[in-house]
């Protein structure tokens, strides 16, 4: 089974360099580019059915990508990104500047540092919701899917995945990144497909 984990489409707040995490931000012109220029590029592959967050970027990306395949999207709430409390809407340099203590608090222990304010989530409660929706996609699917998230939820997903292969961990995800990756269902071994 084929799995091809894409990152949506550009919005506004990405362009600015502003932290969304909860904040339900839609694509911009350029993220439905992007979004159609993906679709188009998987259609070289063997699609079944296509999963992802509920956020709006998210969605519309897959719903793209959907039409463009003419597959089936789902929605699950447990791939939506991680809650960055009181920093979303901020960009990196703001965030340094209000936040420093937590800032250095997160790099130290990012597992468990929870974001300050409403929202706030900590990686490992990412992980658990973002691997349970994985879980679940892995028995629901028939074959082959294309699974849309978000940078800060596939990044601590695929940490979690390839954790026996740490050199596998793509770096940096863009918008409508890529990462392919071949499950065995017998096995339940996961490789990045290069």
């Amino acid at each position: 089974m084929e799995i091809y984990l894409v990152r949506h489409g550009q919005t506004d707040w990405n362009k600015a360099g502003k932290v969304q995490g909860h904040a339900d931000i839609p694509l911009n012109d350029t993220g439905r580019e992007q979004a159609a220029r993906v679709a188009e590029i998987l259609t070289e592959k063997t699609i079944d059915e296509i999963y992802c967050s509920s956020m709006k970027r998210a969605v519309e990306t897959a719903s793209i990508i959907a039409d463009r395949l003419g597959k089936p999207a789902y929605m699950t709430d447990g791939l939506i990104e991680m809650g960055y409390g009181d920093c979303e809407g901020l960009t990196g340099k703001e965030i340094e500047e209000r936040f420093p203590q937590e800032l250095a608090a997160w790099y130290q222990n990012p597992l468990e540092f929870r974001f300050p304010g409403e929202g706030g989530e900590t990686e490992w409660e990412v992980l658990q919701r973002a691997y349970g929706s994985w879980k679940q996609i892995l028995q629901r699917a028939k074959g082959n899917v294309v699974i849309v998230s978000h940078g800060a939820t596939l990044r601590i997903l695929l940490h979690y995945l390839l954790r026996d292969t740490p050199e596998d961990i793509p770096q940096d995800l863009d918008n409508v990144s890529v990462v392919s990756l071949r499950y065995n269902r017998l096995t339940e071994d996961i490789a990045l497909i290069r």
